[in-house]
């Protein structure tokens, strides 16, 4: 029988895979001969290769199959390709962990092990006589699942708390949304038929819930019975004559595979309407005065470190972007725009914490419309240096680029370092034509640079 061996990352090859007995996951140990012969069959240890030897062995003579006219190894192709087809084959199929009979030999789906669900049986015989052997990997689950299990709750429960301290903030977003929906779709029937529903998702970057999708029409039929007689208790208690228009609005967001929502009773009286200036309320308003309520909580301690490095990894993706700095304010032309003017990048952040997802446009403002636009995103603002372009020069200029999601108001300021002796031999149309080269280079490095390069965090 063949020896097994063990891989690390020093190939390039899978480093682990399913068991090809028991069907776990991060098996380590590989078949040596479908190895070379370019088949990855894993097994957990010795004694999974061994009783899986009886049906593994014909798999593995046929990859490991020498050609006669080459001598090499695995150099028969066509018993490669079908060792291949018979392998997948046995990874998509069930086998009874003790006799290794399959659900195709039995004529019926295998019965499960009811405590761990990761071991199969085609009888209780098997399972029985199993047992010794199973019940320490079948602990093992138990305890794995229930951990994982634990954390999930765990994170439901900060997501819950999040979403419950953001919806007693959001009464003026959620306002304005049941406006934007009233003006559109006449819902002001007493007692309501349909409510307005608001989607919003929990932003890493922004720390806090947007607006997810457009706000909406929902029939109340189409609500749980516990909704609905929340909904009219607080119609029937709230409702009065003398109201503009009474609206019940419905905050859902989805977590981690759980939906939390809140029922909110909206008066809209002419005062609330004039504060919120209604005739000019929109999506992205409703988007923008989202994105306005801030939370404040223990879980985003060490945030603003990782998110700034996360940023700083991105940026400092090769030369581009210091020369499209240098470009796009001119620092080869005779009139330079180094000391006058500074750039304003509208990006859209991804959902990781301190992803950068696209980069879309930029535009060259005067410094002084350049501190208007910073003020009006507001006390939020990233600050972020590229120490990689940083000199001990004293001629060296700190030039600040913004970023702004515009869906979220989310920025974060950046700051290069630019050489100002430099050969000025530039047209201005010259200088615009090579920024946008380099914006566009430098488009495509943050659009191919793989996510998992990035920190992570969880709540």
């Amino acid at each position: 029988m063949p020896s097994t061996s063990t891989t690390r990352t020093t190939i390039k090859k899978p480093n682990d895979g399913p068991c090809a007995a028991c069907n776990k996951e991060g098996a380590l140990f590989r078949c040596a001969p479908c190895r070379d012969a370019g088949v990855d069959v894993f097994f957990c240890n010795r004694d999974c290769q061994v009783r899986q030897w009886k049906i593994h062995k014909a798999v593995c003579k046929k990859a490991s199959s020498t050609d006669p006219k080459k001598g090499q190894v695995g150099g028969n192709k066509e018993a490669k390709a079908e060792g291949k087809k018979e392998f997948q084959y046995r990874k998509n199929s069930q086998l009874c962990d003790r006799c290794l009979k399959s659900d195709v030999d039995i004529g019926s789906k295998l019965s499960m092990c009811s405590k761990c669900n990761s071991a199969y049986y085609c009888s209780r015989e098997c399972q029985v006589e199993d047992w010794p052997r199973h019940k320490h990997q079948c602990k093992h689950n138990c305890e794995k699942a229930k951990s994982l299990e634990s954390s999930l709750d765990s994170r439901g429960v900060n997501i819950k708390n999040l979403f419950q301290k953001w919806t007693t903030k959001a009464t003026t977003p959620i306002s304005a949304a049941a406006f934007y929906v009233l003006k559109r779709k006449g819902l002001e029937q007493q007692p309501p038929v349909k409510v307005v529903f608001v989607e919003v998702e929990f932003d890493y970057n922004a720390q806090t819930f947007v607006m997810a999708e457009v706000p909406r029409a929902m029939a109340i039929a189409d609500l749980s019975q516990a909704q609905k007689e929340k909904i009219m208790e607080g119609w029937n208690h709230k409702n009065r004559s003398d109201q503009v228009y009474a609206q019940v609005a419905v905050v859902s967001t989805k977590e981690l595979g759980k939906r939390f929502d809140t029922i909110f009773h909206i008066v809209l009286d002419d005062n609330i309407l004039d504060s919120m200036n209604a005739s000019d309320i929109d999506v992205y308003t409703i988007r923008h005065k989202c994105a306005q309520v801030r939370l404040k909580s223990d879980l985003f301690r060490g945030w603003k470190s990782i998110r700034r490095s996360n940023l700083q990894k991105q940026m400092n993706l090769g030369q581009s972007f210091t020369a499209f700095v240098q470009n796009a304010l001119q620092f080869f032309c005779n009139k330079s725009l180094q000391n006058t003017h500074r750039i304003i990048a509208n990006v859209k952040m991804g959902k990781d914490i301190g992803q950068i997802s696209q980069l879309l446009d930029y535009n060259v403002l005067s410094i002084a419309q350049f501190k208007k636009s910073k003020e009006s995103v507001g006390k939020f603002v990233i600050h972020v240096e590229d120490n990689e372009s940083k000199s001990l020069q004293c001629t060296d200029m700190a030039i600040e680029t913004l970023f702004v999601d515009f869906d979220t108001y989310f920025a974060f300021e950046y700051t290069v370092f630019c050489g100002v002796n430099v050969i000025r031999n530039k047209t201005a149309k010259q200088c615009k034509k090579a920024a946008d080269k380099h914006f566009r280079k430098f488009q495509q490095l943050i659009k191919e640079m793989p996510s998992d390069l990035l920190e992570k965090v969880n709540l």
